[in-house]
């Protein structure tokens, strides 16, 4: 048995066989194999960078806008999926923190990145928080175990309240 490796660049490619001619053949023009159709492709593979909020500083329920960059960094192309954003107590982002915001991600070729941005409210209970994003995997995706990013710290205090008085 013959191994033989397969081209390295996706597409399509027919593979058949053909034997050597003996002496003593009548007829050597059917020593070939007809050819059987194979599909070579590589997956995807989706991460989320550079995760980002336009303000760290927060009041209880201010709005403010959350962003992440989606790369394939696979060598196949992807279909479209979703980006979720998430809220954690905690600077390790999943997806079973508290959803906050979601964004559409179209295909992207190998290499390819999205700039995704949301706009989302803070919580109302004061603290220290941590946004992120994770993004759906897709079909065929070769690892999913990096789709999800890591988390900008958040801070939702109140306000001091300013008491303006009279001179004396």
């Amino acid at each position: 048995m013959w191994y033989y490796d397969f081209p390295v660049a996706p597409g399509s490619y027919w593979i058949g066989a053909c034997v050597d001619a003996v002496s003593e053949e009548t007829s050597t023009t059917n020593n070939c194999s007809s050819g059987v159709q194979v599909t070579v492709s590589w997956p995807p593979d989706l991460i989320v960078e550079s995760p980002g909020v336009s303000d760290t500083s927060l009041t209880p329920g201010q709005s403010f806008t959350a962003s992440a960059t989606v790369r394939n960094q696979g060598s196949g192309s992807s279909s479209a999926t979703t980006l979720r954003y998430y809220l954690s107590t905690n600077s390790t982002i999943s997806t079973s923190d508290p959803q906050i915001g979601v964004d559409s991600v179209g295909a992207l070729a190998a290499g390819g990145t999205s700039l995704e941005s949301e706009l989302v409210s803070a919580p109302i209970t004061q603290g220290t928080y941590w946004r992120g994003a994770c993004v759906d995997s897709v079909s065929e995706e070769s690892s999913t175990t990096n789709n999800c990013s890591s988390g900008v710290e958040v801070t939702v205090s109140v306000a001091p309240d300013l008491v303006v008085e009279s001179p004396g």
